[in-house]
């Protein structure tokens, strides 16, 4: 009996320890609870906020891993796309008359042309915040296109920015964002046994779609119509240069050949000197007009290379043209390590690392264009396709490709593209092809033509 009630209150006895531990635990559970919420709640007011904190392009500039997509203005008007903890925002400021011409005026090629920029927008209020994320298609929608042709994707508004036709790679653009279109059939060959990219395009089926990135964040945003505006005299303001449309900068297959008529008639007075033209970059308005070619340029002489130049013609109002200069351009500084802008030099003062930069301008626009292609020409065209297509940070930058101007045979080889980036903004990219074809960009150089105009003279 004795050993029985001894047992039954050992019993209550370890009852109530455990009870009173579970009260204790409750009382610093509690406690613990409430002192994590208050620790939640003040991270909360510190940590960095989410879009709806977001009132200005300052705030989103502090933010840590932000990724600046596009920035553009017009009129009234500027947008800011940007990628935020992989979501794609666009932010949409309204600005001044006076903000706007602030704006207007600042030098693109300053090298602090981005601080200045952001002096005038970054403390503007947001008038509107979209989630672009939201707006890509989901997978479903995308495969929703299996099967159906080309010809009915461009027929829905799609366009082609570049292609890969080893691949039946087809780089496709769609209101904001570009995606990765896979085709499946017979690639269709004219008769020259050539490829047009669009043509052959149409008659292939969708096989595999996925998007790629957003490149047009202004899609659905109206631009005002730019004037020129007249002086008191009725005369036109001198103007920013304007970059051609890339179709219509193709002198060599004379597109346009109106657009060559300055060059033309001042080059052939120059003598010793053959100038071919590669490309109209630009024209800006003066007291007539001030326009710049990207040029071949060869000696007359037997076995003489190419080079690269830049050619600037004035033509006045009367219809006269005279060169205003003529600068050399070195593509081999381009591939070096270092901030180099405007590649305006001697060639001669090149430093190659194995071999010496070959002028090859061949223009990678052609088949778009409609060229007929010999056999050799589009056996060399293929051999620079290759390299810029298969270069995928290339492709992920979304340039598009205007002329092969030259390569260097290395261990593999160097290629030098002219290629334009977002609103016809020139860029040099520097691609290199190792012996087992892999390739990798070595840089890229923003092709800042206006500022060569006077470079070496008083």
């Amino acid at each position: 009996m004795k050993k029985t009630l001894s047992l039954m209150l050992a019993v209550l006895l370890i009852l109530g320890m455990l009870s009173g531990c579970t009260k204790k635990e409750e009382a610093s559970g509690g406690g613990e609870t409430s002192q994590k919420t208050e620790t939640s709640g003040q991270a909360e007011t510190t940590e960095p906020g989410g879009p709806e904190s977001w009132k200005t392009v300052n705030d989103i500039q502090a933010l840590e891993g932000l990724y600046i997509n596009e920035r553009k203005h017009f009129e009234n008007t500027f947008v800011y796309a940007f990628t935020y903890e992989d979501v794609i925002y666009r932010a949409i400021l309204e600005l001044t008359d006076e903000q706007s011409d602030v704006l207007w005026n600042l030098d693109i090629f300053d090298e602090d042309y981005d601080k200045q920029e952001l002096e005038v927008i970054g403390s503007l209020p947001i008038t509107q915040l979209d989630n672009m994320s939201d707006r890509i298609p989901s997978q479903k929608e995308l495969d929703a296109w299996k099967g159906k042709t080309g010809e009915e994707m461009l027929d829905a508004g799609w366009s082609i920015a570049g292609w890969n036709l080893l691949e039946k790679q087809f780089f496709m653009d769609h209101e904001y964002f570009e995606y990765m279109v896979t085709m499946d059939g017979d690639l269709k060959l004219n008769d020259d046994d050539d490829i047009d990219g669009e043509e052959a395009f149409k008659p292939l089926t969708v096989k595999k779609i996925e998007f790629s990135h957003m490149n047009n964040a202004t899609w659905d945003i109206e631009p005002q119509e730019e004037e020129w505006i007249e002086d008191e005299g009725g005369e036109m303001m001198m103007g920013g240069w304007m970059n051609e449309d890339l179709f219509y900068s193709m002198p060599v297959y004379e597109l346009d050949p109106a657009s060559f008529e300055p060059l033309t008639n001042v080059t052939e007075t120059l003598m010793g000197v053959d100038y071919e033209p590669l490309a109209l970059l630009g024209r800006q308005v003066v007291a007539g007009m001030n326009y710049a070619y990207l040029c071949k340029a060869t000696v007359v002489a037997p076995n003489a290379e190419p080079y690269l130049v830049v050619v600037f013609v004035y033509e006045a109002l009367d219809g006269s043209c005279e060169v205003l200069n003529i600068v050399p351009i070195d593509v081999g500084a381009g591939s070096q390590e270092g901030d180099i802008s405007v590649l305006a030099f001697d060639p001669a003062a090149a430093e190659p690392t194995t071999g010496s930069w070959q002028v090859v301008a061949i223009n990678m626009q052609a088949r778009e264009a409609g060229v007929k292609l010999s056999e050799k020409e589009s056996l060399q065209l293929l051999q620079v396709e290759i390299p810029f297509t298969e270069c995928q940070t290339v492709m992920e930058y979304g340039h598009l490709p205007m002329y092969c101007l030259a390569w260097q045979v290395v261990s593999g080889t160097n290629y030098c593209f002219l290629a334009v980036e977002g609103e016809n903004t020139f860029v040099l990219d520097y691609v290199y092809v190792s012996l087992d074809f892999e390739t990798e960009l070595l840089s890229v150089r923003l092709f800042d033509y206006p500022e060569l105009v006077y470079v070496g003279q008083e």
